[in-house]
């Protein structure tokens, strides 16, 4: 409220007054101060109840950062890496006599007088177009999906664990991934482009004589590159995303050491940064001081 002091009044009439005011913004203070303590004890006994959860899966946990140790550097990147030398010997293998058939057909038709030119083959046989077209390319998109797929294998795994575990394992598992198999991930996008080229010079050339509508094929297997590119930035910034979701998942689990503990033989950089935005607000915001460093304090008894 307001206090209404008159001038002509003698101190001790302002007493009473200047009493009731104090005690009011008191009462308020502490009436706030008990809310605000409740809603942290109950969330205290809430980061309580998920920490022993949490211990309960410890033993799991571990068993899985054993098996994703093994899994990941002795089995997936191998199979992954076979699988797309393999993939890319087939498409060489289909061009290739996809590419001898036409020209045997080519012959016979020059021979025959039915057409003097490969595309008068095409243009009577769709058949032909099909194969010549499809069935090579969709073997090599299929190829570079097996990373695609990869990619999103990772990120539907890694959110699990973030849900069911600590940040630690997931971060485990993005840090294998980044040393162990961008290497392959480059050297696979190198090969794909040097196929591309050399399946360009097959397709489109025969001697000096051109044959199946070279702009457009190189216009396709340029368009077929920058997607399957664009796939995979896609899937790289879903991949920051995650990590950023789960440190904001655990913001409120995280220890008096502000970050997980070996956090920073992974990413230093942006675990620098997340430890200094959250030791800022840690001594200049009250929520988040309780949220982040919470007293071990049983509820106040009724």
């Amino acid at each position: 409220g307001v206090v209404r002091v008159d001038p002509e009044a003698a101190p001790e009439a302002l007493m009473p007054e200047a009493c009731s005011l104090y005690l009011k913004s008191g009462c308020y203070m502490v009436r706030e101060y008990a809310t605000f303590r409740t809603a942290e004890v109950q969330w205290t006994l809430l980061l309580n109840r998920i920490e022993a959860v949490l211990n309960e899966y410890q033993p799991i946990i571990e068993g899985l950062q054993q098996t994703a140790e093994r899994w990941l550097t002795r089995t997936l990147v191998p199979c992954f890496s076979a699988g797309a030398v393999l993939a890319l010997a087939l498409t060489a293998w289909l061009n290739v006599r996809v590419y001898t058939q036409f020209k045997r057909k080519a012959r016979l038709c020059r021979r025959q007088g039915i057409a003097s030119t490969f595309p008068h083959v095409l243009r009577h046989t769709p058949q032909d177009w099909f194969c010549a077209y499809l069935v090579p390319r969709l073997v090599g998109v299929q190829a570079s999906n097996m990373y695609v797929v990869f990619w999103g294998s990772t990120v539907v795994i890694g959110g699990l664990l973030v849900a069911l575990s600590s940040p630690q394992l997931w971060f485990m598992v993005l840090n294998k991934f980044s040393t162990e198999v961008v290497e392959a991930i480059v050297g696979f996008v190198l090969v794909y482009l040097l196929f591309d080229v050399g399946l360009a010079k097959i397709v489109m050339f025969s001697g000096s004589e051109q044959m199946v509508h070279p702009v457009a094929w190189s216009w396709y297997c340029v368009l077929m590159t920058v997607l399957n590119l664009g796939k995979g930035i896609v899937h790289a910034a879903t991949r920051v995303a995650y990590m950023a979701l789960s440190f904001v998942v655990h913001l409120g689990v995280m220890d008096r050491t502000l970050l997980p503990p070996g956090l920073e033989a992974y990413d230093p950089g942006f675990a620098a940064w997340m430890a200094t935005l959250v030791f800022h607000h840690k001594y200049n915001n009250p929520l988040v001081h309780a949220l982040l460093d919470p007293p071990r304090a049983q509820p106040p008894a009724p």
